[in-house]
């Protein structure tokens, strides 16, 4: 049984024509109108032929009545020599195939066209930061020669007329209106570039503003650039690709001021570079850039203040490892670790007032920064209370403190952080600045290093106990230097690092320790007292006590005496206290003779 075609609807008629009509016809009704209807229709025909073409892009029609191709102007469309679009393209091809016709269509057509294939040339707009550009149009369809150049930046009395032309495999263009001449010189690619050109070339104007000879480099399109392409190509059209013919300021003297003067405008161009390249966020994503684009500011800071002939400073050690912090936690929490070489001179790190502390104490408070220290210790005696007093309040702020004597690393600085694809280091006796590396095989080298030397290291509580084993409270017990043997002297001892605190039956009385390589002495105001460091790891041991003998200021008395960690009986004590002395009598407290003054005297006579 044959089938009933008529009723079948046609497959994405409306879509079609509204294709056609934005692609072929540049969204023009009229021109759309006149190709899809009969030539010889009569005027009351015309306008119903518009109301139906109108319901066709309100895709009101499924299946159109009266669609006569064969009669419509849409067939002098060809391609390869064949009609464009036949009957079956608007009933049966699906709404793809029937595009990439249209396409193909339109793609050789451009490609046939290179006689004035050259749309627009683009330039900075320097007060806006931003690509603008002339429109080239061809007035005279029957001399592509004839040239009139408008942009959206003037009004329509600023077009410039002139002509286009070829010669030795470069493209002239010579424009001219009221207020100026232009000269363009491009490269000749259209050979190269015959489905979308762009080539860049020279201009040569009068800057609008001063009035001076200007140049600047410029790009021929012959499309309109996108908003990404934009973004690229104002990278070549920049600040410091114009140059306007001044003359030097009145303030030039010296071949020095000439010098400076012309460099410092190259530099600020290349600071107003930067800043095409600012705005679009990217450098926060890209930290090793980031530093890099700082550090040149921070250079052109710099020459400004030599200009004015300013004191400036020259080490940028600080601003390396304060941008780079700051940077890596702008999107996200960063987990960063640092090794640190403390020496003389590098112990001001650990001041909470220093830029790069504050910085990152603030960061690690915001839970923005997890921040691990690795101090490497040169010299042990460098830790004194004050330091470990600096390094706990570190700690209690957030950060991790470890600490190691193990000095082997050829590094004095590192500073890794977790996901990140840059680090900074310096090697010991380098006197560059610090380095900056994106380097993966060197990234990874910091890595282990740090990794490793953690292993060698110990938190601030062991290396505490480990340099300072006297920390804490003693029970001290020894004979006065009173003749009295059956009375001895309990005085407690409570020790932090280096700050002694005594308290004796009558009053207390505060001192200090000092270590040195076999003794630890603890000094009070009237007495010493000397320990062997070999008995520190012990819970009870006998120390030298060096005193005043009683109501005798100026007259010194050797004692012996014992410390505890625990308080003992008195029996142990007077056990222990009898066992050193091995005497019964005052004899056992050494002391000047009395007769040490007269026989001073006698010698000096």
């Amino acid at each position: 049984m044959k089938k009933d075609n008529k009723n079948i609807e046609w497959v994405d008629f409306g879509s079609k024509i509204v294709y056609i009509y934005e692609k072929l016809f540049d969204s023009d009704k009229e021109k759309l109108i006149l190709y899809f209807s009969n030539i010889n229709l009569s005027v009351q025909k015309q306008k119903n032929r518009k109301k139906t073409i109108e319901n066709w892009l309100e895709g009101k029609t499924k299946k159109p009545n009266g669609f006569h191709l064969s009669k419509f102007k849409i067939n002098e469309y060809e391609i390869n020599g064949e009609v464009l679009l036949s009957l079956n393209a608007f009933k049966k091809w699906s709404l793809k195939t029937f595009k990439e016709r249209v396409n193909r269509y339109l793609l050789e057509k451009h490609t046939s066209d290179s006689s004035n294939e050259m749309r627009y040339i683009y330039f900075l707009n320097s007060r806006g930061k931003t690509l603008s550009y002339f429109e080239i149009t061809y007035p005279n369809s029957e001399n592509d020669a004839i040239i009139h150049l408008n942009s959206p930046l003037y009004t329509s009395n600023m077009t410039y007329k002139g002509s286009i032309s070829t010669y030795n495999s470069m493209t002239y263009i010579a424009v001219h209106n009221t207020f100026d001449h232009m000269h363009y010189i491009f490269k000749n690619n259209v050979n190269l570039y015959r489905k979308e050109l762009k080539v860049f070339g020279v201009a040569q104007c009068v800057d609008g503003l001063t009035r001076e000879p200007k140049s600047y480099l410029a790009l021929l399109t012959s499309n309109k650039l996108t908003n990404e392409e934009e973004k690229s190509f104002i990278h070549k059209l920049n600040f410091s690709n114009l140059m306007i013919a001044d003359d030097f300021s009145h303030g030039c003297h010296l071949e020095r001021d000439f010098f400076l003067e012309n460099f410092s405008e190259k530099i600020y161009n290349l600071e107003r570079d930067i800043e095409l390249y600012t705005p679009h966020g990217l450098l926060e994503k890209d930290v090793y850039l980031d530093i890099i684009l700082k550090e040149y500011r921070s250079f052109i800071k710099l020459l400004e203040k030599a200009i004015y002939h300013s004191d400036y400073p020259i080490n940028h050690k600080r601003q390396s490892i304060l941008f780079a912090l700051e940077e890596m936690c702008q999107s996200e929490p960063a987990k960063a670790s640092i090794l640190y070489l403390l020496d003389v001179e590098t112990l001001n790190i650990l001041d909470s007032k220093n830029s790069i502390m504050e910085m990152q104490l603030k960061l690690v408070q915001q839970k923005k920064l997890l921040l691990s220290y690795l101090f490497v210790i040169q010299d042990p005696s460098l830790i004194t209370e004050h330091i470990l007093e600096k390094m706990s309040y570190l700690e209690e702020k957030g950060m991790q403190i470890r600490l190691t004597t193990y000095n082997q690393s050829i590094y004095s600085k590192i500073l890794v952080v977790e996901g990140k694809d840059f680090a900074i280091y310096k090697r010991k006796n380098d006197q560059s600045d610090n380095q900056v590396t994106k380097n993966a095989s060197t990234i990874e080298e910091l890595f282990y290093e740090v990794e490793e030397l953690s292993k060698k290291s110990i938190t601030l509580r062991e290396f505490t106990e480990e340099y300072y084993p006297l920390n804490g409270h003693w029970y001290h017990y020894s004979y006065t230097s009173r003749k009295k043997l059956e009375k001895y002297q309990t005085v407690h001892f409570d020790i932090s690092n280096s700050s002694v605190e005594a308290r004796f039956p009558s009053k207390t009385s505060f001192g200090s320790l000092l270590t040195t390589a076999e003794y630890s002495l603890i000094l009070l105001e009237h007495s010493v007292i000397k320990i062997h460091n070999i008995n520190l790891q012990d819970k009870v041991f006998q120390v030298s006590i060096i005193g005043k003998e009683r109501n005798m200021y100026h007259r010194d008395v050797l004692l012996f005496g014992i410390l505890s960690r625990e308080a003992l009986k008195e029996e142990e004590i007077k056990l222990l206290l009898n066992t050193i002395y091995q005497k019964d009598d005052e004899a056992f407290r050494v002391r000047i003779s009395n007769n040490f003054d007269s026989t001073l005297a006698r010698v000096l006579d």
